[in-house]
């Protein structure tokens, strides 16, 4: 049976959490924590990634998250890294 990494929880919706984007490597938390790891509200057993994503100096405004999260939303929780995937295709696809 499948359970959140951090709490253990089985019951609740599972999400997968990139622990590392080029290798697609992923660990399978709640909804709850993986929101509380990506606030840094909770530290975890999460093993760190191999290949970490190195900071690209962009900032993210709230109402750019928020516009972002709706989107996921509305496309059933598809999650906002591939909300911004399928923005950028379109984006080249229209070049």
């Amino acid at each position: 049976m499948s359970e959140c990494l951090h709490c253990g929880e089985t019951e609740k919706r599972l999400v997968k959490h990139h622990i590392d984007y080029e290798m697609d490597e992923t660990v399978l938390l709640c909804a709850s924590c993986h929101i509380k790891l990506h606030k840094g509200s909770i530290k975890s057993n999460i093993p760190a990634p191999s290949n970490p994503i190195p900071s690209i100096g962009l900032k993210l405004t709230k109402s750019m998250y928020n516009d972002l999260k709706k989107k996921s939303d509305d496309l059933g929780g598809v999650g906002i890294s591939n909300v911004v995937r399928m923005a950028i295709t379109e984006y080249l696809k229209g070049e």
